[in-house]
């Protein structure tokens, strides 16, 4: 019996690898499908002749690489949006301190926030959904994402 599961069993392996390859291989697919999880109905990733791209709301594409070799100050100063997303935020702790550059998040397109939030605080706020604290967030809250019931915001002063 053990004998007879040794191949099957080597298949799945060989399997499991050659799909975590091909995964790994396509961080430009992940990056921009947790973008489109991130942001459904408002992150459109597609991929042409000039490379991959991300449509947003108001018309607006971004282009995923820039083409550009960036050292850390100049991906922070003037991120792609594969710059914005080559830093994953780990999973939990590894007993591992980051590196002097290692900051997942701080990297961000301002255009990509724009076209989803707004450019001016009024936009913002009218673009946001207030909730009472330690409830569920309302999971429709940005204008691409539909309205949500009436809420209230206020903005600091």
């Amino acid at each position: 019996m053990r004998r007879a599961l040794a191949p099957i069993l080597a298949t799945l392996v060989l399997l499991a690898a050659a799909a975590h390859g091909a995964a790994q291989a396509d961080s430009i697919g992940i990056d921009l499908q947790c973008l489109q999880a991130a942001y459904p109905g408002a992150a459109v990733a597609s991929r042409g002749p000039d490379g991959a791209t991300l449509s947003l709301p108001g018309g607006l594409n971004l282009p995923y690489d820039d083409g550009l070799a960036k050292n850390a100050e100049q991906a922070l100063q003037n991120p792609s949006v594969k710059d914005m997303m080559e830093q994953p935020y780990p999973l939990g702790p590894d007993g591992r301190e980051p590196g002097p550059d290692f900051d997942p998040g701080r990297r961000r397109v301002t255009a990509f926030f724009t076209a989803l939030y707004g450019a001016t605080k009024a936009e913002v706020l009218a673009n946001a959904c207030a909730f009472p604290a330690g409830t569920a967030r309302p999971r429709r809250c940005a204008p691409w994402a539909g309205k949500s019931p009436p809420c209230s915001l206020r903005a600091p002063n």
